[in-house]
């Protein structure tokens, strides 16, 4: 449920082909996977008082294919810190994704990349 939020068409991927009309849950879960690994680094930078730069920004994609036991997922979280860095940047990461709700749930289950996309001090 989103709070305060018109809930999206949901679309389904027939044969796993891309629909063209609403969102699938494979974008919702990409959106969602996104936004708590951006919160998840704002609350361990205010933990451990750490400064930030405001334009960080995570982008999530996730995508479905064949496993032997049937379909599987795996993500990847492309992440910019500028400002920071590279060391800072990875520090900061790595411990993001040990805290991140979707970290925690994913951790064994899928493969997830983290992908540090910029982070020049």
């Amino acid at each position: 449920m989103f709070l305060g939020e018109t809930i999206p068409q949901i679309a389904s991927n027939e044969n796993l082909r891309q629909s063209r009309r609403g969102t699938n849950p494979e974008q919702l879960f990409a959106a969602g996977y996104a936004a708590s690994f951006l919160s998840a680094m704002r609350y361990v930078a205010a933990r451990d008082t750490l400064a930030i730069p405001p334009e960080i920004t995570v982008e999530g994609t996730v995508g479905v294919g064949a496993i032997p036991q049937g379909f599987g997922i795996e993500g990847e979280l492309r992440i910019a810190l500028p400002g920071l860095s590279d060391y800072a940047a990875e520090a900061l990461v790595n411990t993001v994704h040990e805290v991140c709700a979707y970290s925690n749930a994913t951790r064994g289950n899928i493969a997830v990349r983290l992908v540090l996309v910029s982070s020049h001090a």
